[in-house]
């Protein structure tokens, strides 16, 4: 969640590097580059330690990450961060406007590569160099087809040529070219699927039709991998153990074999993933068992990424992620249990660098093209997708997918993805964020790619798919109802959590969560593509990212039963469940069906009955609007800033066996403070039966711990006294407080500032000179990560000076 994504990083810095030694079945590595760890150490065999030889003895200077000579570094000239332009070099640290000369490659810095005796910008494959900058001229709408031959307003770069990005009728496309779909395209045919309308795929530039199943084809044709055939010819010639005759015999599984299936996750690296990944890392296992519990087991499991940035991830952007030599990056069923579970978690833990223009649906149709279309399939992708497999794509992101193939401009912030270009956009405290050039910046969206593109594309893949994902909240109720919020115009409207969010079409609804330790923005278009896709019920296959370990592992649960039940792996078992899918195979939907263990029938839908509100204990047991469901009973609220956890109310920012949320017990040897699992107590707190608490403040121990306050007495200055002193007149449960100048209660009891707020006359602000961005007080005239405004972040190498970035 980009708002929220400063203040994250700093919050799970603290919380990661407190729980490295204790996560999961083994130790997690501490770095994997010497850039992983704080400056003076380097990274040796998976631990940051000192280095040996400080840079200053070499006659150095440490820059960032970087040991560097300021005389001569073209990236570090003459100070940390001055990056010589293009054509100049670093001479005596000045730049000077010569051509640098070199006879090989160790001549140059070590972004440059010697090309014909001059050190030259070092691009990947397919980038062409453009000035100091790597660029794809084929789809950049800055450098299209030529450096710096940028596209007018209103167009974007398909091919090398500026093209409309949209249209309504052939005149607005100019000669030789037609208005196809809402795209300008070539007269002669399709360029590209997107130009195609929808259940059509581009094909030697013509729009064919493309299928899902039978239905779709005319009579005498049949739905052959993702095309229309005559039913002469019957593919797959493999018999699947599916309860259908798939090799057209007129027998039905015999001699069978289990159906390939082709797992792919789609892991958002952006900076706030760390905790959501760190879960699924930890229900990794669960996810492995579930499908063996399906009876699936042929399968693939692969990971990818969502960034698509070439310039700065050269190896990233479609390919197959793998964490270390030491695990496959395609994780076959047939290794086994234990090593799945090991490859699977590892792979999982991509990280939390990756651009924040987050682009999934490019990153899958990367990952699944061959080479001619720019993908990877049969090359670094190698042996991932298997004939006639059913696919399935699951996403796990905290944001919406922003694919744009090269029409957005990513310098503006990354928000701008999901406000239409009438939109100006704004900060957390409604100011318009001012970009570069000194205008207010406007809304993206409209430059993204279609969301019926990617299904399409799918589609045209393989005849049988699933998209799944965990994702932030595609809609959010009115309360005690099934009708989402729209028609909103500001986040207050949407509750806690929630935001305000427009649709591709133009409408807003409230979309998002949030939880104790993570935040996302609604996944509307990853919805979207769900539904398109979908194979029952939709609310079947996508689960809140929000959620904790819990919501987690009952999420896999759900969507390793939908792969069993899609791929026919679970029909051997005659039972149909309520789930709204076809678990017998029969052609019905939840006929004669029985809930899971555990669930209760309550009008043809399973529901647990130990949370439900509104089927508590039995069917139609509505608890009262300040009660919760609790073990299938209806209790009264906590109070003091407690919640309630299996019946209890617990204060998550000090209980060990549920810290920070519900079930998060911290390991032996750690104390819970401020939701999270420390070593030691926050300076000001003291150890008291494994928590962190105030001597002076706190009723259970006053002064010592132990020694608990009666007869109704609250804990000032470590004395029990009869009311709160008039220093901190206000009783705020566990303690007194000023809630004028109190952080942790400021206005009011429990309310609690961000940590780089303080609390004036009752509420939270910011000190003088600094704005509130990304959930934290910052100076946007020196931050590179805010410089000038909000979200406007440095390039590599920049630093921010009176608000721009140099």
């Amino acid at each position: 969640m980009r708002r929220l994504r400063l203040f994250t990083l700093f919050f799970l810095g603290i919380l990661w590097t407190s729980t490295l030694s204790f996560s999961g079945c083994g130790v997690l590595k501490e770095c994997f580059v010497d850039k992983d760890c704080p400056t003076s150490k380097v990274c040796q065999q998976g631990n940051c330690v000192a280095e040996t030889q400080p840079c200053a003895a070499t006659g150095g200077t440490q820059c960032g990450a970087d040991c560097v000579d300021l005389r001569t570094s073209d990236a570090h000239c003459g100070a940390c961060g001055k990056t010589c332009p293009a054509g100049s070099s670093c001479r005596s640290g000045a730049c000077a406007n010569v051509t640098k000369p070199c006879t090989n490659d160790a001549d140059c810095s070590s972004s440059q590569v010697c090309k014909n005796g001059v050190c030259s910008v070092n691009c990947a494959s397919g980038l062409t160099q453009c000035g100091s900058l790597c660029v794809e001229i084929n789809a950049n709408a800055f450098h299209c087809g030529a450096c710096n031959n940028a596209c007018a307003s209103g167009q974007s770069c398909s091919g090398g040529i500026c093209r409309p990005t949209a249209c309504s009728n052939d005149a607005e496309c100019g000669s030789g070219k037609k208005c196809v779909n809402g795209t300008c395209s070539s007269a002669t045919g399709c360029l590209s699927t997107a130009e195609c309308p929808p259940n059509r795929i581009c094909s030697a530039g013509q729009c064919l039709v493309v299928c899902t199943d039978d239905t779709n084809c005319s009579s005498g044709e049949t739905c052959q991998g993702g095309m229309c055939k005559p039913a002469s010819v019957c593919t797959p010639s493999q018999e699947y153990c599916d309860g259908k005759d798939n090799d057209c015999d007129g027998k039905v599984d015999e001699t069978c074999q289990d159906r390939p299936i082709d797992i792919l996750f789609v892991i958002d690296n952006s900076g706030s993933m760390a905790q959501e990944q760190k879960k699924l890392k930890d229900n990794a296992g669960f996810f492995v068992q579930s499908l063996a519990n399906k009876n699936v087991k042929n399968y693939h499991i692969g990971v990818v990424t969502t960034d698509m940035d070439k310039t700065f991830n050269p190896q990233g952007w479609g390919r197959l992620f793998q964490a270390d030599p030491s695990v496959p990056k395609i994780i076959s069923s047939s290794l086994g249990a234990t090593k799945i579970v090991d490859a699977f978690q590892k792979n999982v833990l991509v990280g939390t660098r990756g651009s924040n223009f987050e682009r999934h649906f490019e990153s899958v149709q990367t990952a699944l093209s061959p080479s001619s279309q720019g993908g990877f399939e049969e090359t670094d992708n190698k042996g991932f997708l298997r004939p006639n497999s059913l696919l399935v794509v699951i996403f796990v992101t905290d944001e919406d997918d922003c694919s744009h193939s090269g029409r957005l401009d990513e310098r503006k912030t990354s928000e701008s993805c999901y406000y239409p270009s009438t939109e100006t956009l704004k900060d957390d405290q409604g100011n318009p964020l001012i970009g570069a050039d000194g205008n207010p910046e406007k809304g993206q969206m409209d430059r993204l790619n279609p969301v019926s593109g990617f299904t399409t594309f799918l589609k045209g893949l393989r005849k049988d798919i699933l998209v799944m994902g965990l994702i932030g909240n595609p809609y959010i109720y009115q309360s005690g109802t099934t009708t989402p919020i729209v028609a909103c115009t500001n986040d207050a409207l949407c509750g806690a959590g929630g935001h305000c969010s427009f649709t591709d079409n133009g409408d807003r609804k409230c979309s998002g969560c949030s939880s104790v330790d993570a935040g996302a923005y609604g996944g509307l278009r990853v919805y979207d593509a769900i539904q398109q896709t979908a194979f029952g019920d939709p609310k079947n296959l996508w689960a809140p990212i929000c959620g904790d370990n819990v919501a987690y592992s009952d999420a896999l649960a759900r969507f390793a039963e939908t792969i069993a039940v899609r791929s026919g792996a679970s029909c051997s078992n005659g039972k149909e469940n309520c789930n709204s899918l076809d678990d017998d195979c029969d052609g019905k939907v939840d006929e004669a069906c029985v809930c899971a263990p555990g669930l209760l029938l309550c009008n043809g839908v399973c529901l647990n009955a130990h949370k439900d509100r509104n089927n508590c204990g039995s069917c139609g047991k509505v608890c009262a609007s300040t009660e919760t469901c609790t073990n299938g009973t209806c209790v009264g609220p906590c109070t003091n800033g407690e919640i309630s956890c299996n019946g209890q109310c617990v204060n998550v920012q000090t209980d060990t066996s549920n810290c920070g949320a519900c079930g998060n017990r911290c390991p032996s040897g750690l104390i819970c403070a401020s939701g999270s699992c420390l070593r030691t107590c926050p300076t000001g707190l003291d150890i008291c039966k494994d928590q962190c608490v105030s001597l002076s403040n706190d009723r259970t121990n006053c002064g010592s711990c132990g020694n608990a306050c009666s007869g109704g007495k609250v804990c000032a200055g470590g004395l029990c006294l009869a009311n709160c002193p008039q220093g901190a007149p206000t009783d705020c449960g566990n303690a007194c407080a000023n809630i004028q100048n109190n952080t942790d209660h400021c206005g009011a009891c429990g309310i609690k500032c961000n940590p780089s707020q303080v609390c004036s006359q009752g509420v939270c602000k910011c000190d003088v000179g600094q704005i509130f961005c990304n959930r934290k007080c910052t100076d946007i005239q020196t931050d590179t990560a805010n410089c000038g405004s909000c979200g406007n972040a440095c390039a590599t190498g920049q630093t921010c000076s009176a608000g721009i970035c140099q």
